[in-house]
């Protein structure tokens, strides 16, 4: 192992911030499995980078033995472990010093890598690499080709870096991705519909439809072969091409989703019908797409994984490569079961049933594939044409076969799959069922083909010992039909005298036998995180939005009658007022005038007060004369005199 720090511009640009110092301590916490981290923290970064089905999305390609990769944008090295594993040398390139810290803890061991910390455009490679790798990385661009096209010129520079024998693999969301009509945020921008209406509110980022790829391709004078991962490219379950997709191999999982989000329609009822008009090529939500130089064949044709919910020892990856299925095992802990399955076969072979001969190969079994018609899709065909009669022919003949694999029957339920479920069953339904020695739960109609007529088995993984036939008749009808009819699911059940009840208990109990802890966890946060809109729902809504606004209308147009009423009367009364103040302005310019004679008035009553107050003290002064005179004694003798002369002329 290398760390080469030479292209290191000292500045980490590229972050998820301190969950990334967290995460980094939960690979050394836990070096043997990750997501034993899961139980301390099942936030979406943690879960996105140590979950083990990150790897997924390269576990299936047949990369050459001795060959080389070039990893360009490397994470926290979620898939590099992977690639160490499956190729000679590795390259592993990282913008931030930090991820890179994480890459070199979690490929301690590893002899064949080197981790160079920098940015891609200003790395100088002086080798040519049989692959080059681009994990969710070629939507930004941008960050690493400054020009006017970054996405052309990208992949042009990494062609420089590429064998002429060498291939290019690219795994990108799809602009169009089903999950994005249905409402999901863009993963990149986290806007709704954001990559639909062509990024109008970003220039950073860029994911690209089917045919844009395909022009991208062309621009750069590569070819191209298309792979289709669902749900997407981060978590993969299942990898289709063009060849499988439309082979009755579809089965539609749900993504997990990181935030709660409203989506306005159910992926996975929509993709029943997408499926049906082949268009699931232009709806995936993701892509992994191979660029080569030359024409290339496409050697796997399918792939599919079972580790999201089963727990380490039963994680297989089972894959479609020259006409046979492969299933290979992750790890070592899973050699047990893939005994337990070869000493299936060799069980079922002795009996004398007819199952698809199985090979050995260093990293786990092969059988090639079988030409015929998989019962599943015989018995679906048959209840669309609502021809009930020969589904119940087959179902005849199944059950048959079911004996037969079956072996010995047993009496004595004293100690059944029951009791290894802990499951308490009254005396009275152990009586109804009937009990075997072995039970191959696996014989389900999508396990068989049928060939001329007769059932041939494949993919056999699970054994019961002393089980009732019922439950394997149980597990048959409800894979058949539970997503097709409930109604008559239930109608065979009781035609073959099953307790779905019981059943239904039991298969959970199972499930919960081989389930990984981490999946319990994370499924609380991702897949049952999210709230998915029923569509009848909203329709119902809209039509009482639709009834509400009418009646809102109605209330309106008599709200606006009224208003007229109302302004008729307010102008008449605006007219009436008007009058009035003309009155009133008229009766002012009265008052004014009254105002003014008053004021005159006014002032002839102060010049006549004035006057009265000069005259009155002219009064006073000859008052006060007049009292002088008569006071002085010359007025006295005087008016003493006259009278005398009065008395003296009586």
């Amino acid at each position: 192992m290398k760390l080469n720090l030479k292209f290191y511009n000292g500045s980490d640009s590229y972050s998820d911030g301190d969950i990334e110092d967290k995460i980094i301590e939960y690979i050394k916490k836990y070096p043997d499995n990750y997501e034993k981290a899961f139980e301390e923290d099942s936030s979406w970064p943690v879960f996105y980078h140590l979950s083990d089905m990150r790897k997924n999305v390269i576990r299936w390609y047949p990369f050459e033995k001795n060959s080389t990769i070039l990893e360009v944008g490397a994470g926290m090295g979620a898939i590099t472990e992977e690639l160490c594993r499956k190729c000679k040398k590795v390259t592993s390139i990282e913008l931030s010093k930090k991820r890179a810290t994480a890459i070199l803890e979690r490929n301690k061991n590893a002899k064949n890598l080197e981790i160079i910390v920098g940015n891609y455009k200003d790395i100088v490679l002086n080798e040519k690499y049989d692959y080059i790798l681009l994990n969710g990385v070629l939507e930004y661009g941008k960050l690493y080709m400054d020009s006017e096209n970054p996405y052309e010129d990208f992949i042009k520079k990494l062609k420089f870096n590429l064998k002429p024998s060498g291939k290019i693999l690219i795994a990108i969301e799809n602009k169009f991705g089903l999950k994005y009509w249905c409402g999901a945020n863009e993963d990149h921008t986290n806007i709704p519909f954001d990559g639909i209406n062509g990024y109008v509110q970003n220039d950073d980022v860029k994911t690209f439809s089917k045919n844009e790829l395909e022009e991208l391709a062309k621009k750069c004078e590569l070819n191209i072969n298309f792979y289709y991962l669902f749900p997407d490219y981060k978590f993969p379950k299942v990898v289709y091409t063009d060849f499988s997709i439309q082979k009755d191999l579809y089965t539609e999982y749900p993504p997990y989703y990181y935030t709660k989000m409203n989506l306005v329609m159910n992926e996975h009822n929509l993709f029943k019908e997408i499926y049906a008009n082949k268009k699931v090529d232009f709806f995936a939500n993701s892509y992994f797409i191979e660029l080569s130089k030359g024409k290339e064949e496409q050697i796997v044709k399918y792939a599919k994984f079972n580790n999201e919910y089963r727990d380490i020892k039963y994680n297989f990856c089972t894959y479609l490569k020259d006409n046979k299925f492969y299933k290979e095992i992750f790890n070592q802990e899973a050699i047990g079961k893939l005994n337990e399955i070869k000493e299936i076969y060799n069980y079922l072979k002795d009996k004398g049933i007819k199952i698809a001969v199985t090979h050995s190969y260093k990293y786990g079994i092969y059988t090639d594939k079988i030409e015929g018609e998989n019962l599943n899709n015989i018995l679906i065909n048959y209840y669309k044409n609502k021809d009930f009669e020969n589904i119940y022919i087959r179902f005849d003949k199944l059950y048959k076969l079911i004996e037969v694999s079956c072996g010995n029957k047993i009496e004595n339920t004293s100690n059944t799959i029951f009791d290894k479920y802990k499951m308490n069953i009254s005396k009275k339904e152990l009586e109804k069922m009937h009990f075997y020695e072995n039970g191959i739960i696996d014989i389900i109609p999508n396990n068989i083909i049928v060939q001329n007529n007769e059932y041939i088995l494949f993919d056999q993984e699970w054994y019961e010992k002393n089980v009732p036939i019922e439950y394997i008749l149980y597990r048959a009808i409800y894979n058949t039909f539970y997503d097709i009819d409930k109604i008559f699911m239930e109608t065979l059940f009781k035609k073959y005298n099953v307790n779905s009840t019981i059943f239904t208990k039991l298969e959970n109990k199972f499930s919960e036998s081989i389930k990984n802890n981490s999946y319990i966890i994370v499924s609380k946060l991702c897949n049952s995180s999210h709230y998915i809109s029923n569509i009848n729902e909203l329709q119902s809504d809209n039509e009482k939005l639709i009834q509400n606004n009418n009646i809102l209308k109605e209330k309106n147009a008599s709200i606006i009658t009224k208003n007229d009423m109302l302004t008729n009367d307010l102008n008449a009364k605006i007219n009436e007022n008007n009058l009035l103040i003309n009155n009133l302005n008229s009766k002012i310019e009265e008052i004014e005038i009254l105002k003014n004679e008053i004021s005159s008035k006014i002032n002839e009553n102060e010049n006549l007060k004035n006057e009265i107050h000069e005259t009155t003290n002219e009064n006073i002064l000859l008052k006060q004369e007049n009292e002088s005179i008569l006071n002085s004694k010359r007025y006295k003798f005087i008016s003493y005199i006259a009278d005398i002369k009065n008395k003296l002329l009586k």
